[in-house]
Parts: structure tokens; sequence; C-alpha cells
């Protein structure tokens, strides 16, 4: 049962109802938008940030640091030490702002390359022929996103961009400040949205900002740790919602469920 419903689109006549209703959809960058680091792994960055930090202590850093290859990861653990050892305790803004440079850096190095996810340049055109606006909330720099945009030509179409703050990663996603951001920005309620993100953090800022969450898992993987998480509505490509789109934004059409083409 498990790996059929990794095969199948979750939640589609409830897709078909957001996408009727909403009048902004908003972005998570790094996967419904562009694969970021596909050509540029992670790990660099986070080398690089544990180098910094290591060195600060004097020492080896704790495990669950030292293991990490994700540098966002890395950089809300710093935080963390902050609040605990009290690593930060002199010029906490100042050194967590370096940590941060160096992360914009490597981002800004991925985004020169990274190209579009499948399936999202049709759902970005198609939203934007409805009126939908649309908005970008990523706990990545939003100089890497603005720079992606301007690159693939998108930045008209893009409302606003609302990313990680640079001294501040306890609000990063799962804290909802950057859909806050984009709702306070688009002078909407929550409900008049709908959010697309490929990961459990994305599903619960969703949640506590109270705005309709669509997960996109383009690998079992990721669709299972939606799944688990408690996502209602779930696909497997970019292409699936813009066919959702067509039929909900027929005029004077009904949408059913059982006619959104499904993909295995």
């Amino acid at each position: 049962m498990g790996h059929e419903r990794c095969g199948t689109t979750v939640g589609a006549g409830l897709l078909a109802e957001q996408l009727t209703r909403c009048e902004a959809v908003l972005y998570d960058f790094d996967g419904p938008v562009t694969r970021l680091f596909h050509g540029y792994p992670t790990l660099v960055a986070a080398k690089e940030v544990k180098e910094i930090v290591r060195a600060w202590l004097g020492g080896p850093l704790p495990a669950v640091m030292e293991e990490s290859e994700d540098p966002h990861g890395v950089l809300l653990q710093v935080r963390s030490l902050r609040l605990g050892v009290g690593l930060l305790e002199k010029h906490p803004d100042s050194f967590l702002r370096r940590l941060d440079a160096v992360i914009e850096a490597h981002e800004l190095i991925a985004a020169r390359t990274a190209e579009p996810t499948p399936g999202f340049a049709d759902l970005f055109a198609g939203l934007a022929e409805k009126s939908v606006r649309q908005a970008i909330v990523t706990n990545n720099a939003p100089k890497a996103v603005l720079q992606y945009l301007v690159r693939q030509w998108l930045l008209g179409g893009v409302h606003s961009i609302h990313g990680r703050l640079p001294n501040e990663p306890l609000l990063m996603k799962p804290h909802p400040r950057s859909l806050l951001s984009a709702l306070s920005s688009l002078d909407l309620p929550a409900e008049a949205c709908l959010f697309i993100g490929d990961q459990p953090s994305d599903l619960a800022a969703a949640g506590a900002a109270g705005v309709p969450f669509v997960g996109f898992a383009h690998n079992d993987a990721k669709f299972l740790r939606l799944r688990n998480a408690g996502a209602d509505v779930i696909v497997r490509s970019m292409g699936e919602i813009s066919d959702v789109l067509r039929l909900a934004r027929r005029p004077g059409q009904p949408v059913r469920a059982d006619a959104v083409h499904r993909r295995r």
C-alpha cells in the first residue's frame, strides 16, 4: 500500500478547491522553483561554516553539528548553542552575520547554474494569466533568490521575496515569519493564499501561519516524509498543479477530483 501511495497524487480534489479560491501562491525556493544545490552539494557550504565555528570554539564541535551536511542546520545549531553554553555571548549578531554571509556566498554560486524545476515555468505562467500573485518564502538568502529570478527572466512576475534574516536563524521555517511577512506584503488573509513546499518544515510553517499547503515530492523519500508529517495535498510534479489549475479555473465548469490526470 505504501508503494502505491508514493505513485499517486494525494488530495487532488482539495487542491482544486484551494486553487479555485486562492489569490496568491507562495513558493519555497529550493525544490518547487529550482533545485538550487543540484550541481553544487550543500556539504561544501556546511564544511566551511563548521570550520569557522570549530575555530571559534577552539575545539571539537558537538556530534550533531559535526555530522550535519546542511548549512542551514548548522546555523540553527549554532544559534541554539548561543542559548545553551554561551557560544555567542560576545558580539552574537556579528558572528551570526559572518556565518550567514558564508552560506549566502555558496547559495549565490549555486544560483548561477541552478535550473528550473520541471513544470514550474508552466505553472508560473498559468497563474500569472489568471492574475494570481506569486511570492517566494524561503530559508535561502534573498540575494540568491533574486540572482536566480533575474537570470531566468522571472523577476517581473514575482510580487516579493521573503528569505532568511542574516542575524536570526531561529526565524527560518518551520517558524512562520517568512510566510507572515509575505501575507503582510500581499495584504491578504492566510486563507486566500496557497503555499507550495517540499519539506515538513514548510508544512509546519504553513500550519502556524494558517496558509493552505501543497507538498511537492519529486521522489518517494520526500513523499513519505510529507505524508508522515500530515500533508493533506501532495503532488509528484509541478505539472500536476498546472493540470488541476486548468480544470479549477475553467469558467462555468465544476471540478471533479477524478478528472485530474494522476502521474505514476
